[in-house]
């Protein structure tokens, strides 16, 4: 027998703005699903480490809160897991909330428990029926096979727009020429000594000397610091370049890892394949 479930809003996509559109509508009182493809919630907050609010305050030198509601329960949650959140001055000058991704999974399963929002993990949005232009139902799977959802309204909170494509809506790709606003690579570093100037006028001074240099030495962490050493053969992968895993010469993972980040600096300089 088919599975089949109904509700007044289901919000497909659980990142941090499907979590506030769903606590949102349970608070105004609407029986609410969450549909999540992946085993946690939190977006690419939790998937690609983007452990940054930002927003909560006003740009400038004298920062301003002006965002709370369901931002603030989230925060709330935070605290109440113990110091998982801090707030700095960035690099650029703004006022952010630094997180640690792993507890604000946690943080967003207690809020939406706390709020009464059902919400299906590991499920996929495969489909979407229409009538007279507006969803009626969508269709999901998860490991027990799969389901429909019938809804008086839905949200697509997927990122992607997910939703809106398998309901047949007009999409639009970027800007009035098509350009997408820049992807962001974001990474954690260690092995680096904590009065390294990390500026972005730093930054930019290594890249620019990186570029001139072809990108063809690898960065090493030495005492604290950061050392130079010429880049040993490497091999071709999907036309970029990459340090070959197994020619460690006995240093084990710190060089390969080394490697890793040549061919990723690579990849940023535009070189390609060396």
């Amino acid at each position: 027998m088919e599975r089949s479930y109904q509700y007044d809003i289901v919000v497909v996509g659980g990142g941090t703005a499907g979590v506030a559109a769903a606590v949102g509508a349970a608070k105004a009182g609407a029986k609410t699903l969450l549909v999540e493809r992946n085993a946690y919630l939190g977006g690419e907050a939790a998937n690609s480490g983007v452990n940054c609010f930002c927003g909560f305050y006003t740009c400038g030198s004298d920062p301003v809160r002006v965002v709370k509601g369901i931002g603030q329960l989230v925060l709330d949650e935070m605290r109440a897991l113990g110091p998982t959140i801090a707030e700095e001055i960035s690099a650029s000058g703004n006022r952010d909330i630094i997180f640690q991704p792993e507890y604000l999974k946690c943080a967003l399963d207690n809020l939406l428990e706390k709020e009464h929002v059902d919400y299906f993990l590991h499920t996929v949005l495969i489909g979407a029926e229409t009538v007279e232009n507006e969803i009626r139902t969508i269709q999901c799977a998860d490991d027990e096979g799969l389901f429909t959802v019938s809804a008086k309204a839905f949200v697509d909170a997927t990122g992607d727009a997910n939703l809106s494509r398998l309901a047949g809506a007009k999409l639009i790709w970027g800007n009035d020429g098509g350009h997408p606003q820049a992807a962001t690579l974001t990474f954690r570093l260690s092995g680096v000594a904590a009065d390294v100037d990390l500026s972005p006028a730093a930054v930019e001074r290594a890249v620019v000397r990186a570029k001139a240099e072809g990108i063809r030495k690898r960065i090493y962490p030495q005492n604290g610091k950061l050392r130079d050493r010429p880049c040993p053969s490497s091999e071709h992968h999907s036309g970029r370049t990459f340090g070959r895993r197994d020619d460690t010469d006995g240093e084990g993972d710190e060089k390969a890892g080394a490697r890793i980040y040549s061919g990723i600096a690579n990849l940023y300089a535009g070189n390609g394949a060396q």
